[in-house]
């Protein structure tokens, strides 16, 4: 019972690192950055150091996106 477990657990991880994985790749794409140039940084560490990009993307990268403004409130800000 016990090598079934270890498998199992093998697996799960496996398939949350992939899917961590594909998100920070599809993210990096289409969010915008304070430096555009970073984007391709960011996806050539991601893509070539899989555990270690996702964990810097997750954790530090973020900051870097741009943030913008849904469509509604985007026009209620340039009204004030």
């Amino acid at each position: 019972m016990l090598p079934m477990f270890s498998t199992s657990l093998f697996v799960f991880i496996a398939l949350a690192i992939v899917g961590l994985w594909i998100y920070s790749i599809v993210d990096i794409a289409r969010s915008r950055f304070q430096n555009e140039n970073n984007r391709i940084i960011y996806l050539l560490v991601v893509i070539f150091a899989p555990l270690i990009g996702v964990l810097l993307y997750l954790a530090l990268w973020q900051k870097e996106k741009v943030r913008e403004f849904p469509r509604d409130e985007f026009r209620n800000h340039l009204r004030r």
